[in-house]
């Protein structure tokens, strides 16, 4: 992973649904992660809120720099974060950005999480501890009460004021793959005129539920290979090639970024919102050239 907020949003985004109650390890596995880094078994063993240590967690796992990261408390998150400079206008709060939250208005920092997106009257957040659970979440700016700015590295924001509807590069980020997605993805894969026109034609209706986010798959199966299809499969490294795509080729498609790249998908076949925004960040970074 690289020092930019794409990477740290993309780990976090990865982590939505955990929950230390269905842990079968003692504390949680940011607890136990901490623990590990700074020695201090404690944090490991205990059900000590781990929001800031989900947060470093993140941030670690994808390559990623911030000014009070990382931390396990909230106040020491603000304090060195303001004397490094790093606290921003929290009303530009962008995706990627570190925010803390005072839920008692009392000065002093409670909670903190990942900005995904700034809507103007709100925030979206990616927070851990929510309930026990690492969630996304839409704040009030009321409660919040500061932002702070990663240091990532040249372009290393996630450009536009959305999280996953953002635009990053070429494609809009928006977990829905369609025609615009499939044409960039054939032209990278070496294809072109009518073989990037953006459509996945050829395929079979009996796998249209594993291709639920690729949009614009044509179901028209006649026994012919799609060319989109066929050079995903070659790219992936599929043994059956015969450009119908199915579940097993999600699955190639799936573990190639995860160990090519350092993704974070479950491995279940489906091409589902998580594995659609993923293949358009990875084609906005040009990894299937």
């Amino acid at each position: 992973m690289s020092n930019d907020a794409a990477s740290v949003l993309s780990v976090a985004r990865g982590e939505i649904g955990y929950s230390r109650y269905s842990d079968p390890e003692a504390g949680t596995k940011y607890g136990r992660w901490y623990a590990q880094q700074t020695g201090e078994a404690w944090y490991g063993t205990t059900g000590v809120p781990y929001c800031a240590m989900f947060v470093s967690w993140v941030f670690a796992q994808a390559g990623a720099t911030c000014a009070g990261i990382p931390s396990a408390y909230c106040p020491y998150v603000r304090r060195d974060a303001a004397s490094a400079g790093a606290i921003v206008d929290k009303a530009s709060a962008q995706p990627g950005d570190v925010i803390l939250f005072d839920w008692g208005g009392d000065g002093v920092c409670d909670h903190v999480g990942i900005v995904e997106r700034n809507a103007g009257s709100y925030v979206q957040t990616i927070e851990g501890n929510v309930s026990g659970a690492v969630a996304r979440r839409t704040r009030a700016w009321g409660v919040v009460n500061a932002v702070v700015r990663p240091s990532y590295g040249s372009g290393g924001t996630e450009s536009g004021g959305s999280g996953p509807s953002a635009s990053y590069g070429g494609l809009l980020l928006d977990g829905h793959a369609g025609r615009l997605t499939v044409a960039e993805w054939a032209r990278q894969l070496g294809l072109s005129g009518s073989d990037a026109d953006g459509y996945i034609s050829h395929q079979y209706s009996g796998n249209r539920q594993y291709l639920q986010c690729l949009e614009s798959v044509v179901y028209n199966y006649d026994g012919k290979p799609s060319p989109t299809a066929l050079a995903i499969q070659r790219k992936v490294g599929s043994a059956h090639l015969d450009g119908i795509l199915g579940r097993v080729d999600v699955q190639n498609i799936q573990s190639w970024l995860n160990s090519n790249f350092g993704y974070h998908m479950v491995v279940d076949g489906y091409f589902g919102p998580k594995t659609a925004y993923n293949v358009q960040h990875s084609l906005n970074r040009g990894f299937w050239r």
